[in-house]
């Protein structure tokens, strides 16, 4: 895993999310050691048909109340993103996206099992992407540290 710190920029600057997201993406796949996304969670998200790990890459951010993760699948031809908060070692939220940048599933893991939450649950989505798009872009503009 990588841990990236990385100054905020603003959105005013370069590109759009997709291209951010999808340098952030290469950057992940081309730096980042290999680690999986365990069975029940892949197939929870429905990564997977039967109970198996998904092989992935990631990279994360801790910060003062939480740690981000942007983790990518490594399976050939996936474009599939997972974005994952993990607060207090005890609640993780992963959110399904990929190339595309539309929500395709969500998950909470609070005290026992994971289980699906509706995109109305999953309004975290869209302020985690931008994070993520912010932390693409510093890295697109040579700000990473």
């Amino acid at each position: 895993m990588i841990v990236l710190l990385l100054p905020f920029v603003s959105l005013a600057q370069s590109g759009n999310k997709s291209d951010a997201i999808n340098h952030l993406r290469a950057f992940t796949l081309a730096t980042s050691e290999d680690t999986v996304l365990g069975d029940k969670t892949a197939m929870l998200l429905g990564l997977v048909e039967t109970n198996r790990s998904m092989p992935t890459k990631q990279v994360s951010v801790a910060l003062t109340d939480d740690i981000r993760f942007f983790t990518v699948s490594t399976v050939p031809n996936s474009d599939d993103i997972i974005l994952a908060i993990v607060q207090d070692a005890a609640v993780r939220i992963m959110y399904l996206t990929n190339s595309k940048l539309l929500l395709r599933a969500a998950a909470v893991h609070e005290n026992g099992t994971p289980h699906l939450i509706s995109n109305v649950e999953a309004a975290g989505f869209e302020a985690l992407l931008m994070f993520w798009v912010e932390k693409a872009k510093s890295l697109q503009s040579g700000h990473a540290h």
